[in-house]
């Protein structure tokens, strides 16, 4: 019997049994290329911090992170930033110091400066940055509507500044439930460097129609020099990316420029992107954005919720 309590339902989405049902969605995988479509018209719109964010997924999770921090009621510290990007990104201090001084010189932050350690200094989050998330999550989702209906009327809500922030507070509370969600695998060879899902988004706007193709990724052929080209990386990072997903089973070439990918490296990131999509109608389930954040029901759900024998 369905609740008509919000958070239990949203929580109900995320187990492995409701990811399975979702992936088994007839437009999932049309989804998916829409989002990658997306994805790469939004970060060729943006300027040189934005770009720079985007090349990288742990700079998006640190800009994130920092986003749902900022969404709380006391904002956050540069220290409250680094901690917690080392706990659930495995950052470094070096790293998250970079995100914040490019994000200063940008104009998408403020950072207290005077007479103040810096761990201790107040991030205070500017419009401009703001922005760019609503941009973000209308161009990559905005066009979801078959497939993730409590999207409706999400996008355009979010241009009220708290309604921005209820959402962005609830997305890191249901993003940080299930980490168990998404295993590790062949897909780490993308995740883990420079412009990361971004290829394989790109090889699966570039396949071959195929009416029989079983996998979310089958094959594709293209030259070395294109994919560095399009994807505005070195030639020399195309060809580590190609020998190490070689190296790893993720895929063989069976010549230079033709790439088959591994049935296992397909179903990877058919989940990744299915767990992607389902966290964000959890969200748009949870988030009630017609009401007030309440701040200590989150309190409550993040110390019991927190694993998976929690969720």
């Amino acid at each position: 019997m369905e609740t008509d309590d919000p958070w239990a339902r949203a929580l109900a989405m995320l187990t492995p049994d409701a990811v399975e049902e979702f992936r088994r969605h007839r437009n999932l995988r049309p989804a998916i290329g829409r989002v990658g479509l997306g994805a790469w018209t939004f970060v060729t719109s943006q300027d040189d911090f934005g770009f720079w964010i985007s090349q990288h997924n742990r700079r998006i999770a640190i800009g994130m992170t920092l986003a749902v921090l900022d969404a709380r009621d006391m904002g956050a510290t540069a220290g409250e930033l680094l901690r917690t990007c080392q706990q659930m990104l495995g950052a470094n201090r070096g790293g998250v110091a970079a995100f914040v001084d490019r994000a200063v010189a940008s104009g998408d932050l403020a950072i207290e400066s005077a007479g103040v350690a810096w761990g201790n200094r107040k991030l205070v989050v500017q419009p401009q940055f703001h922005q760019r998330l609503r941009d973000g999550i209308g161009g990559i989702l905005g066009g979801l509507g078959d497939l993730i209906p409590e999207l409706a009327g999400v996008i355009e809500a979010l241009e009220d500044p708290a309604t921005l922030r209820s959402f962005l507070l609830t997305f890191g509370m249901i993003s940080s439930f299930r980490p168990d969600l998404v295993a590790d695998g062949p897909i780490d060879q993308f995740t883990r460097r420079d412009r990361g899902l971004g290829f394989l988004h790109y090889f699966l706007r570039h396949q071959a129609p195929d009416p029989n193709r079983t996998q979310l990724l089958e094959r594709v052929t293209l030259s070395r020099r294109r994919l560095a080209r399009d994807m505005m990386v070195s030639r020399m990072h195309v060809a580590r990316l190609l020998e190490d997903g070689q190296d790893s089973g993720a895929f063989s070439m069976p010549s230079p420029d033709e790439i088959v990918f591994s049935p296992e490296l397909s179903d990877r990131f058919e989940t990744r992107m299915a767990v992607g999509l389902q966290i964000v109608r959890a969200t748009c389930v949870a988030a009630r954005l017609d009401a007030p954040v309440d701040h200590g029901r989150m309190a409550r759900l993040d110390r019991t919720v927190g694993s998976p024998a929690g969720g």
